[in-house]
């Protein structure tokens, strides 16, 4: 019989070069989780993750993560897409300024300044992705900003969308809009707006010498305002999760506390049941009181944006860096004094030698590997889900292909077929991938022993 249950992983416990104090391995993860599982369960739950670049790129812990979330409460979505160069948009001609990669620039607009301006009046198009049933485009409207319009290439018969950011009031508008059925991209432009209506001239009397007359002025079309795109929301209308992805490379602690109000405006427009917030590997040099003051003044606003959500802080892994120590402990002080959640990857994922060992680093010696990604993705999903309780477990679950359905056969199928060296039926895209092959975590594999582990606690017995 199959049944639903919450998927545990993790790694042995280790202090980073063993000299670190023991810290708590997770604080306060059951209530700021409880809203999210109460949505996510009725079939509308959203989670926001802020990050660095170990949140950003695609062999981050985010792609697995937000796999594990639709396999279990359902694909509401693929979330927040940024429109840049880097996010699948692509902009064409002279009149774009933009937000960059590893950077962060004026203005401080949006999430993870990832922002797009058109200038007024200045050629341009923008060729955006469009793999969902609704999309909620964001804009900054404002006082003199322009009118855009996206047309459907592939349907050139479909209506287009009109979107007025003109407004007396500066504001983010998502505008929704359903794609075709089908359409997998669009194009935003700038629309010329027509000339305004200009009065007669009333011609003068002739003059005396040449008896000429005036000309009237030729009329000049107005053009368009500047257009300001913040990204956009992708929804699939179908019950479910959407976990959106606001992060940047080599951002900190100050980058967030750099957004202006468009920040705040796009966090209430996602509306998130859950915010993750894993930053540190940038702030290392900070030392604890100042990384603690701006992650507490971050947790306050967003508190303040959208006051039922949970927060969860994860602490950066073990990157070799010993001040880490400190970052993770800043993390421990706000999840104390503010009662937000808190998991422990520094400590509770295994030091910066079980990574290297494992092939869980990139060739950079710093990012994850794809590898690595899913093995922390699995941590913190597994953490959520269990409360906490799954970072210091004696064994693995029994869920081994993370498929969400244990105890299944698929799972001793998976377990005995990567055992002898076969991929796991499960390995992306096709899913999240299967765990580690160390069930009972003694450092040992492939060993006899963690089939033993791993078949006594398929038929109910203890690790």
């Amino acid at each position: 019989m199959r049944v639903f249950r919450t998927s545990i992983l993790c790694a042995p416990l280790a202090i980073a070069g063993g000299a670190a104090a023991q810290q708590p391995l997770h604080l306060n993860v059951e209530a700021n989780y409880a809203p999210f599982r109460a949505a996510a369960t009725a079939g509308d739950g959203d989670v926001l993750c802020l990050g660095d670049s170990l949140t950003f790129r695609e062999d981050s812990y985010f792609p697995t993560f937000k796999t594990r979330m639709h396999n279990r409460y359902g694909d509401g979505g693929d979330g927040y897409q940024p429109l840049s160069f880097w996010t699948d948009a692509l902009l064409l001609g002279d009149g774009w300024t933009y937000g960059r990669v590893n950077a962060d620039m004026f203005p401080y607009h949006g999430l993870d300044g990832f922002w797009s301006i058109l200038a007024d009046n200045a050629p341009g198009e923008m060729w955006v992705t469009c793999e969902a049933a609704r999309l909620r485009l964001c804009v900054l409207a404002g006082p003199g900003s322009g009118t855009a319009r996206i047309t459907f290439p592939e349907f050139p018969g479909a209506a287009p969308v009109d979107i007025e950011t003109a407004s007396g009031e500066t504001a983010v508008r998502a505008i929704a809009f359903e794609p075709p059925p089908g359409a997998t991209r669009y194009i935003l432009r700038g629309v010329w707006a027509p000339p305004a209506p200009q009065p007669q001239p009333v011609p003068p009397a002739p003059r005396r010498d040449d008896m000429t007359v005036d000309r009237a002025p030729h009329p000049v079309l107005s053009g368009f305002g500047p257009l300001t795109f913040l990204g956009q929301i992708r929804e699939s209308l179908q019950p479910g999760v959407r976990a959106h992805r606001a992060a940047n490379g080599g951002w900190g602690t100050v980058n967030f506390l750099h957004r202006d109000w468009t920040f705040d405006a796009m966090v209430r427009e996602i509306d998130p049941n859950l915010i993750v917030i894993m930053l540190g590997q940038n702030d290392s040099g900070l030392g604890l009181a100042e990384y603690q003051a701006r992650l507490t003044t971050i947790v306050d606003r967003l508190r303040s944006d959208v006051p039922g959500a949970g927060i969860v802080l994860v602490s950066s892994y073990d990157s070799g860096i010993p001040q880490l120590a400190e970052v993770s402990q800043a993390m421990i002080n706000v999840a104390t004094s503010r009662g937000v959640g808190f998991i422990n990857l520094y400590q509770g994922g295994g030091p910066r030698s079980f990574y290297a060992s494992n092939g869980y680093l990139h060739e950079d010696g710093v990012h994850f590997s794809p590898a690595g990604g899913r093995y922390v993705a699995n941590f913190i999903y597994d953490a959520l889900e269990s409360g906490g309780a799954s970072i210091g477990a004696p064994c693995n679950d029994i869920d081994f292909n993370n498929d969400e359905l244990a105890p299944d056969n698929g799972d001793i199928q998976d377990f005995l077929a990567v055992f002898g060296g076969a991929p796991c039926s499960t390995e992306p895209p096709a899913g999240a991938g299967c765990d580690r092959l160390d069930f009972n975590r003694d450092g040992l594999f492939p060993d006899n022993a963690d089939i033993e582990s791993f078949f006594r606690v398929f038929g109910g017995g203890s690790c």
